[in-house]
């Protein structure tokens, strides 16, 4: 949302956004009082709405909104959001049947709104990077860069299995770098495995954008390996930072990762399939390249200006 709300700002729209509290039950809470105490001056709400437990946080909002007959539109986040849809949960329906749309990143959860005849919109993710952290030599490194939070939807030990597999014979001079705070106890998993296994595996916690994204130049490709997935928003920057993708094929990756032409997909949880691929792209040079450049080509199309002209046009038309 902060990525939006920038735009947004800049495009000439007056955004005012809730929360940034840690604590959800006061998350909630200001969440609420905030469409409340600008009831009179809202002329539509857009709600982050994501498919774990704080898909409640939206069903709340949009309750309340429709109690002020003030227009919603959700914002869909999260793979797993089209069991939301197919649950036929009362609250759920009455959500996504009283927004006056529906936006999603990709055709994947287009189509899955689709079938419950909701309306719905695509509208690329905002993906901003700085035009000096592009990656510019495709030189092999032997470098490796993951960026997720550690869960086990998003398969981190995989990610370390098949980079051993992959590099088995030159684990001493490769590294796997793995960015995100841990959530479920997987890290400390990832963590005694690599060293069971011999992987120079680096790890950092929670990063800001900036941080990350000045690591891309120094890694070779982008790996991603997890199980339930809509368009993660980290592939997306890293293709607009020209890193080869080497990715799992859950759920609406394939919309956004064309494979052989902007990355290389493989079926879930296949640890044989990924050791494949990132020595597919270790051995060529033009792979990685073509890879990588095609990636920044398509990536401009969530452009913060880009963006920002759609949903224009998409709140005009409310």
């Amino acid at each position: 949302m902060r990525s939006l709300s920038t735009a947004l700002r800049e495009a000439g729209h007056e955004v005012i956004t809730t929360s940034s509290k840690q604590n959800k039950p006061h998350r909630l809470a200001d969440m609420l009082h905030t469409i409340w105490r600008l009831r009179r001056w809202s002329q539509v709400i857009l709600i982050d709405t994501y498919s774990t437990s704080n898909f409640w946080f939206a069903v709340a909002c949009g309750r309340l909104a429709s109690r002020l007959q003030i227009p919603y539109v959700l914002i869909a986040h999260g793979g797993n959001l089209s069991t939301r849809i197919q649950s036929k949960s009362p609250r759920a329906q009455r959500l996504f049947s009283g927004a006056a749309r529906i936006v999603t990143p990709s055709s994947f959860l287009q189509n899955a709104f689709a079938e419950g005849n909701y309306k719905t919109v695509a509208i690329p993710n905002v993906v901003t990077v700085d035009d000096q952290a592009v990656k510019s030599n495709y030189d092999l490194q032997n470098t490796v860069l993951w960026v997720r939070r550690f869960h086990e939807i998003y398969d981190p030990v995989t990610a370390v299995h098949a980079f051993a597999k992959a590099y088995k014979n030159k684990l001493i001079t490769s590294k796997l770098i793995m960015v995100g705070p841990d959530s479920d106890g997987t890290l400390l998993q990832c963590q005694r495995l690599a060293s069971q296994l011999g992987v120079n595996l680096i790890t950092q916690g929670l990063v800001s954008k900036a941080e990350w994204h000045a690591m891309a130049s120094s890694a070779d490709f982008f790996l991603n390996t997890s199980t339930v997935d809509n368009t993660p928003v980290s592939i997306l920057e890293a293709m607009a930072l020209g890193l080869p993708i080497v990715s799992t094929n859950a759920g609406g990756i394939p919309a956004i990762v064309q494979d052989g032409k902007l990355g290389l997909l493989v079926p879930v949880g296949d640890i044989d399939a990924l050791a494949s691929c990132m020595q597919r792209l270790n051995a060529s040079r033009e792979l990685r390249e073509n890879l990588g450049r095609s990636g920044i080509t398509v990536a401009e199309s969530g452009k913060p200006s880009a963006v920002a002209a759609q949903w224009t046009a998409l709140l005009e038309s409310l």
